[in-house]
């Protein structure tokens, strides 16, 4: 029986040396320059951190309502988890500068020009910060002014 044989290509990536290093199945390998690394990572957008809206993309916005920059831009945030029973569960909570706000409608008392970053806890890390209550999690403000 005889086997089909496939091309393969492997990627090794140096860490600290700035070059990669490509094999195909006949063996033969070229090396990207560190230019070649420095043109790949030049060319692409900085990731997007999912958990944190920085100052830059709320300044972005153009919104003075915090409760509005985040409906535009992390619009996940503001949903409450419901349970497979249909049940609403406790609304997610906010806090500035760790001092709780209430729900996600204190939202729309913060200034959003005033605000460093904005962060998305998951349940467990708002229950290790914050303590029990926070079903939800919790969005954390940080003013500038902190």
């Amino acid at each position: 029986m005889r086997h089909a044989t496939l091309p393969a290509l492997t990627i090794l990536l140096l860490s600290g040396a700035g070059a990669a290093c490509a094999t195909s199945a006949t063996g033969a390998a070229r090396t990207a320059s560190p230019a070649d690394s420095a043109a790949a990572h030049a060319t692409s957008a900085p990731r997007r951190n999912s958990r944190r809206l920085t100052r830059e993309e709320i300044r972005a916005t153009s919104k003075s309502d915090l409760y509005d920059v985040i409906e535009t831009l992390r619009p996940a945030w503001l949903r409450s988890a419901v349970r497979e029973s249909g049940v609403t569960v406790t609304p997610i909570r906010v806090y500035l500068n760790n001092s709780p706000q209430g729900g996600p409608s204190a939202l729309h008392n913060i200034d959003a020009n005033g605000v460093e970053y904005v962060e998305r806890l998951d349940v467990q890390a708002a229950t290790l910060r914050f303590g029990s209550g926070n079903t939800q999690g919790a969005i954390v403000v940080v003013s500038s002014s902190q």
